[in-house]
């Protein structure tokens, strides 16, 4: 399973990694995770075929690409991924619903809601 990992903040993006590791070793699943702390790389990246992703983290609020726009990017392209927003504002739930999310994260509960 190859997942991708996109949040600007750095410490907060390790530590979503290293989460998600644990969680998917312990569940036996072999994965591969790639980290971004941009829209735009990721979207490059996803664009230029260097890889293909199962699943996606993506952190809503982000400077210049924010991860709504990632989003409705990616579903105008029609790249079947599935998208698990993060974020801190719980504001944006219902403005991420229009990209069909698979489901939004609280950064609050992080290892909870993982």
């Amino acid at each position: 399973m190859n997942i991708a990992i996109c949040d600007d903040d750095i410490n907060f993006l390790n530590k979503l990694q290293k989460y998600t590791n644990e969680i998917l070793k312990e569940m036996k699943i072999n994965i591969e995770i790639l980290a971004f702390n941009d829209g735009e790389s990721l979207l490059n990246s996803i664009q230029n075929k260097k890889k293909y992703f199962d699943i996606l983290l993506l952190d809503v609020d982000m400077p210049d690409v924010s991860g709504l726009k990632v989003a409705k990017t990616l579903r105008q392209m029609d790249v079947d991924i599935i998208i698990i927003f993060i974020s801190s504002y719980e504001k944006y739930v219902f403005d991420s619903l229009e990209y069909n999310p698979f489901r939004y994260i609280r950064k609050i509960r992080l290892k909870e809601e993982l």
